[in-house]
């Protein structure tokens, strides 16, 4: 998959369920034939940083989903069964738990791109293959 086309599948998403003025601006610019890079970056430089802030936030979690997807390559897994809410707990499967005796869990950010929104905190490690976050924004 290329870049642009990754770019495409992690930030679209967002943009398509924004409520703000930014995603509506962005939106606009698909409509009218300009590229999601482009008409992101457009957006960002025309509307100031308040208005813009959650767009910001999207596409600088965009290496972190990058991060995730090599991860899954190496048989990470996340709780993926519903829309998330903010309160809500999310569980990361590590590989193979018993092929070491200690997992580094992922950093927030990368477990935020993976779950698609755009905070989560650690909250605890029931087993040695699980870690539990809880969703602090969508």
């Amino acid at each position: 998959m290329s870049y642009e086309s990754e770019f495409r599948e992690w930030v679209l998403p967002f943009i398509e369920d924004g409520k703000d003025d930014a995603s509506r601006l962005v939106m606009d610019d698909l409509k009218h034939g300009d590229s999601l890079g482009d008409a992101v970056a457009d957006t960002i430089e025309s509307l100031p940083a308040r208005k813009t802030m959650r767009l910001r936030e999207i596409v600088s979690l965009f290496e972190c989903w990058r991060d995730w997807v090599e991860l899954v390559g190496k048989g990470w897994e996340i709780d993926r069964h519903r829309k998330w809410q903010p309160g809500n707990r999310i569980t990361v499967y590590a590989p193979n738990p018993t092929d070491r005796p200690w997992i580094e869990r992922p950093a927030d950010e990368i477990i935020a791109a993976g779950a698609g929104v755009l905070d989560v905190v650690y909250v605890k490690a029931p087993r040695a293959d699980q870690f539990v976050y809880e969703v602090m924004k969508i």
